[in-house]
């Protein structure tokens, strides 16, 4: 059955952002982050490390992989030229209102 009411959806991207924990044989107390263990759901592995942060939106936000692309390709930059489908606008499709946050400046972005 559909819900009456439709959960929102966060999804949180932070390239600095890792679970020590998660290392073979790490425990670290008390938690550095209680607050995101009880809020997150599921799991996502970056293919991606030592920037490239536009090549892992593109993937998380259109379900593409980059793994079929030229080394060193920026997805955004080099080859999307029309509207692309993703998340975001599957969920439009779906009554959601989808919004994009980057800490980055208007040069940057």
């Amino acid at each position: 059955s559909v819900p009456a009411e439709k959960p929102d959806i966060i999804i949180v991207m932070s390239e600095s952002f890792w679970d020590a924990t998660k290392l073979p044989g790490v425990s670290i107390k008390p938690d550095p982050i209680p607050t995101v263990r009880a809020l997150r759901s599921g799991y996502m592995f970056s293919p991606e490390f030592g920037g490239m942060t536009a090549n892992i939106e593109f993937e998380a936000l259109t379900g593409f992989s980059n793994a079929f692309l030229p080394a060193g390709s920026i997805p955004y930059q080099q080859y999307v030229r029309t509207p692309t489908p993703s998340l975001a606008t599957f969920l439009k499709s779906e009554g959601y209102r989808a919004r994009a946050i980057h800490p980055g400046t208007h040069w940057f972005c």
